[in-house]
């Protein structure tokens, strides 16, 4: 546990130090050192920063602040932060042996009963490319296995009843082990739940946010299903609900270049 200058959370007892401590109680202002690398600036920022181990050697973190607003803010009294899912979902992984960014800390602020805002702590990860770099650079004969690979390593996650909501080819890193051999790392651990079982239905759902290139799109779910053979159900399932999605996403776009036209009054 940690609780100091108004924070509130957990460290991982094998980074935990008085000095680590002293700098993850700057909490928002970690963000605002001059030098750090912000990776994303917007409803919620990330940035690379430099912690601390208990030897005092820096290491670099990636740091993700969540600040609730609107109805995110009203809801922030009834249920956990999305730093303290963040923090268990990756001990989820973690104990699951499912690789995925260590985590180092998570971090709350509250105001009365709302939460103000929330640091989550993990390492970097710097030897594993996302997973859409591979779909669009790899050669024909490497995309296969790739793909197997893939679908079995998801296929192992539903099993032990690993939920990942926003199972994206951002979320998914992978390391190549050697020729064809591909190892496999989730990010974006706020968004994994744990089931008590995820069902067909429900897992062939879940794997509609990975952008397979189409020609391997029957090749991907023939290998999530096995031993069992894909039949027509279960493919018209997957390709309805990935249609749907892409439409969804194509018109979430839209809106956004016409709120963009409307602000710059373009238009």
């Amino acid at each position: 546990m940690i609780s100091r200058a108004g924070y509130s959370g957990r460290v991982h007892p094998r980074f935990n130090s008085e000095s680590l401590q002293d700098v993850l109680s700057q909490g928002r202002n970690l963000l605002d050192v001059p030098g750090v690398r912000i990776l994303e600036s917007s409803r919620n920022r990330i940035g690379e920063v430099f912690l601390p181990d208990p030897e005092g050697v820096l290491i670099p973190c990636i740091l993700k602040e969540f600040r609730p607003r609107g109805i995110d803010l009203l809801k922030s009294a009834l249920i956990r932060s999305k730093a303290c899912n963040a923090w268990r979902g990756s001990w989820s992984l973690v104990e699951a042996s499912v690789d995925t960014a260590l985590p180092i800390a998570y971090l709350e602020n509250w105001s009365g009963p709302f939460l103000d805002h929330a640091l989550f702590f993990a390492l970097s990860v710097t030897d594993a490319p996302e997973l859409r770099s591979l779909f669009r650079s790899n050669q024909e004969e490497s995309l296969e296995p790739l793909i197997k690979m893939l679908a079995a390593f998801v296929k192992r996650c539903h099993a032990q009843g690993i939920l990942h909501r926003d199972l994206s080819d951002g979320n998914v890193l992978v390391r190549e082990e050697g020729p064809v051999n591909y190892h496999f790392v989730l990010l974006d651990t706020n968004r994994i739940r744990i089931k008590k079982k995820v069902g067909r239905i429900r897992g062939i759902k879940n794997l509609i946010r990975l952008g397979v290139p189409g020609k391997y799109q029957r090749l991907f779910l023939t290998a999530y299903l096995e031993p069992h053979p894909l039949s027509l159900g279960p493919w018209l399932w997957y390709r309805s609900i990935k249609s749907l999605f892409s439409g969804y996403m194509t018109f979430k776009t839209k809106l956004r270049i016409r709120d963009i036209v409307r602000k710059l009054r373009i238009q």
